[in-house]
């Protein structure tokens, strides 16, 4: 999914800067990670919960009189299968 696909990301200003590679900063990333010590499980520990912050961030909700309602299902399903 692309960031402008999260609600919680909606508010910054643009979805990509100038001259700065993703792929690259990404792999960055994933290289100081494991110099600080994290395995591979630790590594996908941590992405994992960033989807599923972001995902949630996407959960909508429909007030009713007694309870609360989804709006949309399949949202709620692509976080519950995250885990």
């Amino acid at each position: 999914m692309r960031c402008c696909s999260y609600r919680l990301l909606e508010a910054g200003a643009a979805s990509s800067i100038e001259g700065v590679d993703d792929a690259a900063m990404f792999t960055r990333l994933k290289d100081a990670m494991r110099v600080l010590g994290f395995n591979e499980r630790e590594r996908q520990l941590v992405f994992g919960t960033l989807a599923l912050i972001l995902n949630l961030g996407n959960v909508t909700f429909q007030p009713d009189a007694s309870k609360a309602a989804f709006l949309d299902r399949s949202t709620l399903a692509a976080v519950s299968s995250l885990f």
